[in-house]
């Protein structure tokens, strides 16, 4: 069942990012046998025991499922395999938000006292049974509290706006942030953007202790531009410039790294909050293949092979922390996607806890007798076809002939055989 009670009775499906399952499995021996152990393998992680809940939610989509195998006391095994259907999800995505001065009519003026704003934005639907509303908020700049400036109805799910007229007037002596707030019935987005004051020469703070050109000053101590700032002279590296008027020799200036011909010593830091990720992109002949080096929040670190940029295709070498898989057995994994639907294959190597099963090419077992147990070469019965040197039978053959006429005794000696006495 699904522990996110909020989307199971909304949306009735498991979804990705949102769902996470708690699942119990009940199974019996048979002939008087116990279940001595459970193996289940749900969206790439294992687990041992008959009930737990899912360490995380579905990172998968699509088709997903759920492996269930089941040892008993004798040894012998079973499999169950689950099907589950997880709808794809991703948090509100805002992909357009700008904001400008404008006249009471929308004609956009600098020194207008009016804004207007265009926006595009979506959710994912689930069914068409998710939520969207967004709203746009204002405040003047350094300030704290936002304002609530308009909230308007949506239909479908997703929001295409172009210079939309907020209804408060701005004052032109002032700068504004305005923010575009889209949320959905499980997460949020949002975004901020700062529209200036009206465009002036040159302005005096009141105070007499700021000045602003292109704008109206606003700031104590401050020299201010609404302008873009040209200077006769690079900035040097101790007043914050980089001594240089162009990239190349800025970046010698500052000991940066080119993006192409460059060495980096020292560590490298990618930092984000969920999937820190270095890609590689060829771009010869047109490919889309792209390899992926990505670490992950929950203990794991993979390195892939895209086909394209949607991740739908791809296989990828995970390997994985003892606190996000206490076993060796499931340590390192080739996970594939295939058209949106992941699968999770184990690596065999010498620090597993388990041995090789048979369908893998293995034995199954950790020692010799158990092996040929397994394997069935234990039992001569099993043995159909083909011959068995003489040596390796677990008796011995002797034979011997002589003639004997009328009452006359005859000895054969079987020492040769191994025999101690005839």
């Amino acid at each position: 069942s699904d522990t996110n009670t909020t989307v199971a009775q909304t949306v009735g499906s498991y979804v990705q990012f949102l769902s996470r399952l708690s699942v119990s499995v009940t199974a019996s021996g048979s002939y008087g046998s116990t279940v001595s152990a459970y193996r289940i393998i749900l969206d790439g992680l294992t687990y041992t025991t008959a009930s737990f809940t899912a360490s995380r939610p579905f990172y998968a989509s699509g088709e997903v499922s759920m492996s269930i195998g089941i040892t008993d006391s004798r040894g012998r095994t079973a499999s169950y395999s689950l099907p589950l259907t997880v709808l794809p999800y991703a948090s509100p995505s805002i992909r357009l938000f700008r904001a400008e001065r404008c006249n009471a009519d929308g004609t956009a003026q600098v020194d207008g006292t009016r804004v207007r704003y265009s926006f595009e934005g979506s959710v994912t639907p689930l069914n068409d049974v998710n939520t969207i509303a967004y709203a746009v908020y204002y405040r003047l700049s350094g300030s704290s509290a936002w304002t609530p400036a308009e909230m308007p109805a949506v239909s479908g799910y997703s929001v295409a706006v172009t210079n939309r007229l907020l209804p408060q007037t701005f004052d032109p002596l002032a700068s504004y942030d305005i923010m575009v707030h889209l949320v959905d019935s499980y997460n949020q987005a949002a975004q901020s953007v700062s529209i200036g004051t009206k465009g002036v020469i040159m302005d005096i703070l009141s105070t007499g202790n700021g000045i602003a050109f292109g704008k109206v000053a606003e700031l104590p101590e401050t020299v201010d531009f609404g302008w873009p700032l040209k200077l006769s002279q690079p900035l040097g590296i101790a007043y914050g410039g980089t001594g240089e008027a162009d990239a190349e020799n800025a970046l010698l200036n500052l000991g940066g790294v080119r993006r192409s011909g460059d060495s980096m010593t020292g560590d490298l830091s990618i930092v984000t909050s969920l999937y820190p990720s270095l890609f590689l992109t060829p771009t010869y002949n047109g490919t889309t293949n792209r390899a992926v080096f990505e670490g992950s929040y929950a203990g794991t670190i993979s390195l892939g092979i895209w086909e394209d940029g949607t991740g739908n295709d791809r296989r990828m070498l995970e390997v994985r922390t003892r606190a996000n898989q206490n076993s060796n057995d499931d340590a390192v994994v080739l996970r594939t996607c295939v058209g949106g639907t992941w699968n999770t294959y184990r690596l065999f190597h010498a620090g597993m806890a388990t041995a090789i099963p048979i369908a893998n090419g293995g034995t199954g077992a950790a020692n010799a007798a158990t092996a040929r147990s397994n394997l069935g070469a234990n039992n001569a019965s099993n043995l159909t076809t083909g011959t068995v040197p003489m040596a390796r039978l677990p008796f011995k053959v002797a034979y011997g002939s002589g003639n004997v006429n009328g009452s006359s005794a005859l000895t054969i000696n079987y020492s040769s055989a191994g025999f101690t006495s005839v």
